[in-house]
C-alpha cells in the first residue's frame, strides 16, 4: 500500500512498511516503526513520530496528484494548511517539515533535515551529539540553537525575497544566505559563510572561518559587476580562508582542469603588478577590494589587509548540504 486517503485513515496509525500516510483533518497521531518513506498531518493538531529509518515527515500537508504535458505523474503542495503540529524524527536521518502553524521539531540521532516555513513560532529541538543537523527557513531573522550545525535560507516556499539576518552558536557552522543583501554571522567555531546573492555582510567570529564565493556568479561563471560584493568584516589572514567555488573562478587557469586546494602563486595578483593572464584573483590592498581576474569585485576585506594566495582556496565539492 502506497497511500491512504485522508477521508478513510483513521486518527491513529502505525507502520512498519514504506508507505506515505496522510492524516485526515482532526487531530491525527501517526508513528512509524522502521522504515516509511512519508508521514503527512492535515488541518488540526497532529503529532508525527519518525522510526528507525530516513523519514519524510510534514506538519500540514495537502496534495495533489496531477499530469504534466508529457503525461508523467507530479505533486503539487499546498502548505496553507495550518494546525500546531509535534513531529519528532527517530535514528535515521529524517526531514522535518513544519507548517504554517506553531510547530515542534524534535530530531533523532540521525543527520537531520528541518525545514521551517516561517509562518509560525516554531520550536525546534536537537540532541547532544544527534548528528549534523540542518536547519532550512524562509524566516526572515534566524538564530542556530544548540546542537544545530547548519542554516541555510531558501525562499523555496514563498515568493518573496527578503534581505536576512542569520547567526550561528558555538558549533563549527555552515550558514547560507539568500539572494537578498543579508548579515550573516557565524559567532564562535570554525564557520563555513556564503552570502549567494546581494551584497552582504559576513562575518566569521572568534574561529578559524571560511568565507565561500562563486554560488551565485552569472552564466558565464564570473560575478558581471562589482555591485554585488560581499564584505568580510573580521577576516584575519593568520587563521581564515576565502574559498573560491570551482565553476565560476577555474576556467581563468591556463590550462584548464580539475584543480582544488590552495591557489598556485601566479594565479594571485595584487593591482598594479604586471598581470600574465593566469590570475583567477587579483587585490587591490588599498582599498580592500577582492576581484576575479576580469576585475569583478566580489568581496571586501578591511583595507590594507595583507593578503596572499595561501588565503584563497578552490572547492568544487557541495560544501553547503
Amino acid at each position: 500500500m502506497s497511500r491512504l486517503l485522508a477521508s478513510i485513515l483513521p486518527a491513529r496509525v502505525t507502520t512498519d512498511e514504506g508507505d506515505f500516510f496522510v492524516g485526515a483533518a482532526g487531530n491525527d497521531v501517526l508513528l512509524v516503526n522502521a522504515t516509511v518513506i512519508g508521514l503527512a498531518g492535515m488541518a488540526g493538531d497532529d503529532t508525527l513520530t519518525g522510526g528507525s529509518g530516513d523519514d519524510f515527515l510534514f506538519g500540514d500537508y495537502f496534495s495533489v496528484d496531477l499530469f504534466d504535458a508529457d503525461g508523467d505523474p507530479t505533486t503539487v503542495y499546498d502548505l496553507s494548511v495550518i494546525g500546531d503540529d509535534k513531529i519528532f524524527g527517530g535514528s535515521g536521518s529524517d526531514a522535518l517539515i513544519g507548517g504554517p502553524g506553531n510547530d515542534s521539531l524534535f530530531g533523532g540521532r540521525g543527520n537531520d533535515l528541518y525545514v521551517s516555513i516561517g509562518g509560525g513560532a516554531d520550536l525546534l529541538v536537537e540532541k547532544v551529539d544527534g548528528g549534523i543537523d540542518t536547519i532550512m527557513t524562509s524566516a526572515s531573522t534566524f538564530t542556530l540553537a544548540a546542537n544545530f550545525e547548519k542554516l541555510i535560507f531558501s525562499n523555496i516556499f514563498t515568493e518573496v525575497r527578503k534581505d536576512v539576518q542569520g547567526f550561528g552558536n558555538g558549533a563549527n557552522n555552515v550558514i547560507v544566505g539568500g539572494l537578498r543583501n543579508d548579515t550573516l554571522k557565524g559567532l564562535g567555531g570554525d564557520d563555513t559563510i556564503a552570502g549567494s546573492g546581494g551584497m552582504d555582510v559576513l562575518t566569521g567570529g572568534t574561529g578559524n572561518d571560511s568565507f565561500a564565493f562563486g554560488i551565485a556568479a552569472t552564466e558565464n561563471g564570473v560575478y558581471s559587476t562589482g555591485d554585488k560584493a560581499d564584505t568580510i568584516t573580521d577576516f584575519d589572514p593568520a587563521k581564515d580562508q576565502i574559498l573560491l567555488y570551482w565553476n565560476s573562478f577555474a576556467f581563468f587557469d591556463s590550462p584548464r582542469g580539475p584543480m582544488e586546494g590552495v591557489i598556485k602563486a601566479a594565479q594571485f595578483a595584487l593591482i598594479g603588478e604586471e598581470l600574465t593572464g593566469k590570475e583567477i584573483v587579483l587585490y587591490d590592498q588599498d582599498t580592500g577590494e577582492v576581484m576575479t581576474g576580469n576585475h569583478s569585485i566580489f568581496a571586501r576585506v578591511a583595507a590594507d589587509t595583507i593578503l596572499t594566495y595561501h588565503d584563497f582556496e578552490l572547492t568544487y565539492g557541495n560544501w553547503a548540504y
